[in-house]
């Protein structure tokens, strides 16, 4: 939470203020004036993304979008908000969590396996997310979350690790595919993303600009797309794109992410 917000608000702020303005076909009053500008804006709520702004990028191969990547970030706030709710609770209450964590696990399971199409058609109230990627997301961070409240009982170690790895990739050819996903794939990501086996120690030291590539990658892309139109291939277009979104992620881990995350350990250790 941390690290997302405070980058998703500049984001949201850089869209309007430099990519819009910059981009926009209507005159500069009209642009400040309308309504859809002001709109925009309400992103900053997390559940009210608007995805484009007056005039601009409509004579894009992908017509008016500014950043369509944002669409995630609503669902990642919301899922980051569990844990946040849990640190409230105290002694029996925060042990009868993991219960109701695995419980909620299994149902979300069985809910998309029997109802996609009901979950695909419907919206979770107020919070306006698509039921379907609310739980196809929140399956995979409850895994996750299970796997750090049972630690103690279920390490990661290399033999679990080969024999998940096998159960996935033999599952491509089943139909149980799907559940597959969700039982062995955390364990997967979280055994190679903690392994000594799989650290390097010069990645490490290297600026996390993940996320900032993320963030940035779209609406980048799309002023490129504007600027330049056809007259690049797509490996050239691939290629300008990275090498142009890269300074913006950095800035955005140096001067933002990373800041807000010492913020953060400070805070622990008052």
């Amino acid at each position: 939470m941390f690290r997302i917000v405070p980058a998703f608000f500049v984001v949201i702020l850089f869209a309007v203020g430099i990519i819009g303005s910059l981009f926009t076909t209507v005159s500069f009053l009209e642009y400040v004036k309308d309504p859809i500008t002001w709109n925009y804006l309400k992103g900053l709520a997390f559940f009210r993304l608007q995805y484009n702004l007056p005039g601009v990028f409509l004579s894009n191969p992908y017509p008016g979008a500014i950043n369509g990547s944002l669409w995630t970030i609503p669902y990642e706030i919301a899922l980051y908000s569990i844990p946040a709710f849990v640190l409230m609770l105290r002694g029996t209450w925060r042990r009868v969590i993991r219960y109701v964590f695995f419980m909620l696990w299994a149902f979300g399971i069985f809910s998309v396996l029997k109802w996609p199409t009901f979950l695909w058609g419907h919206t979770i109230p107020v919070l306006q997310l698509n039921m379907y990627h609310a739980v196809n997301f929140g399956l995979f961070f409850l895994a996750g979350s299970l796997l750090y409240v049972y630690k103690d009982v279920i390490s990661l170690k290399s033999v679990p690790f080969l024999l998940c790895l096998i159960v996935w990739i033999v599952s491509f050819f089943t139909p149980y595919r799907v559940i597959a996903n969700y039982i062995v794939v955390p364990y997967i990501i979280l055994f190679v993303a903690t392994s000594q086996l799989f650290v390097f120690k010069p990645i490490q030291r290297i600026p996390d600009i993940s996320y900032g590539l993320y963030l940035y990658a779209f609406p980048v892309q799309q002023s490129l797309a504007a600027l330049y139109g056809a007259r690049l291939s797509v490996s050239g277009f691939a290629l300008l794109s990275l090498c142009a979104t890269i300074p913006f992620a950095w800035l955005s881990w140096k001067y933002i992410e990373e800041p807000s995350l010492r913020r953060r350990n400070i805070h622990k250790k008052y």
